[in-house]
């Protein structure tokens, strides 16, 4: 079998967990047997291709590729990575504005109380006032993705979450769907410390992985963090100058910013920080909670993605627009660390056993034979 895997044009300046799973998916197929083909063309040549697979659903390309494929007569399956984008520009516009101007604390700390409550209103550039309620969130980002998944054969969201927001925000309510989780990374279970604390001379820290972007939420926490004496490092791609130069105004003195780690650097940073954090707008499970689950973190998550359906009772959970409930879970993994050994072993135990690579291509690889057949009959 003859298999396409396609993103939008951009997705390897990125390099975000889409493109991971684009890549894994590919090579466990290689794996298999199965002829692979990546293509991130703005239309993509299926010719003698079996089936094609899109990756993502947020993207204008992604609706133009979908559409050529169709048009070529190719079966198509999704692995949508959906969410409500509307409420991330909301978010973002509004820590923009809060914190790119100067501002007294009174001024700052009303204006974060709006935030937390979702009352805040923002007037954009164009003259839109963009408020956090369903009605005004991104209409066409929202049509768009909702034209991509009832156009496609089958969806593979990585959780029922997901599945349950493609349904009730985008009211694709009769697509045929079948949940296909991110697997696991073993490369990062239980890796050595110390090619980290040599190089940085740091241990026990707060770590948080991720690139700086304003999904990602760096503000909040270096926000939340800026007065709390507990080394907190941040390692992640700065492709946006703008957004690092704003996170190191805000950052306290005991903040690092690393842009790049190596691998074997990078699962090093894991094992010697105490509590990994990504209090991200939108999540599907943030693998790199995973990587972190397997090097022996405490996990804190934000509580507006679908992160619950993967780390459930074991995870902290913060709201990722309230600074207080970023410090609380913070401090109470930071502070709980050596109590919670157990929780650790059972949370890296649930992710071991339910969430393997191999049963995720298993089940993509059923989806394929299943709308190859339909197209066949």
């Amino acid at each position: 079998m003859r298999i396409l895997l396609v993103n939008h044009p951009d997705c390897l300046r990125y390099k975000g967990g889409d493109t991971v799973v684009l890549r894994k998916t590919g090579e466990l197929l290689r794996e298999r047997g199965f002829d692979v083909s990546e293509s991130f063309d703005p239309v993509p040549d299926a010719t003698g291709y079996d089936c094609a697979h899109l990756f993502n659903s947020n993207t204008s390309d992604l609706l133009r590729q979908c559409e050529a494929l169709k048009q070529q007569n190719v079966p198509v399956v999704s692995t949508p990575i959906y969410h409500q984008l509307g409420f991330l520009i909301w978010a973002n516009e509004c820590l923009n504005a809060i914190f790119s101007h100067p501002r007294d604390t009174d001024e700052v700390n009303r204006l974060l109380d709006l935030l937390r409550s979702r009352h805040l209103q923002i007037a954009t550039p164009q003259g839109e006032t963009l408020v956090c309620t369903q009605d005004t969130l991104d209409r066409e980002t929202t049509y768009r993705s909702k034209t991509l998944l009832q156009t496609v054969d089958y969806l593979l969201p990585a959780s029922y979450m997901e599945m349950a927001q493609i349904q009730k925000t985008l009211l694709v309510t009769d697509k045929p769907f079948q949940i296909v989780r991110y697997g696991t990374n073993l490369d990062y279970l239980d890796p050595d410390p110390s090619i980290f604390v040599a190089k940085y001379g740091l241990s026990d820290f707060v770590l948080m992985v991720g690139r700086f972007d304003g999904s990602k939420n760096q503000i909040m926490l270096l926000h939340a963090m800026k007065d709390i004496d507990i080394p907190l490092v941040l390692v992640g791609n700065m492709l946006t100058p703008e957004y690092v130069e704003l996170c190191k105004r805000i950052a306290g003195p005991q903040a690092i910013f690393i842009p790049y780690l190596e691998m074997n650097e990078l699962r090093s940073a894991y094992a010697a920080a105490r509590v990994h954090v990504l209090p991200s707008f939108m999540e599907t499970c943030g693998m790199v909670t995973v990587e972190a689950v397997l090097a022996n973190c405490n996990v804190v998550v934000s509580s507006t993605g679908y992160e619950l359906e993967y780390f459930r009772e074991l995870a902290y959970y913060c709201d990722p627009l309230d600074g207080d409930s970023i410090r609380n879970a913070v401090l109470k993994a930071y502070e709980n660390y050596s109590h919670d050994d157990e929780r650790r072993k059972k949370l890296k135990k649930i992710i071991m056993e339910e969430y393997s690579w191999q049963e995720s291509i298993d089940r993509t690889i059923r989806v394929y034979e299943k709308v190859c057949s339909e197209r066949a009959r």
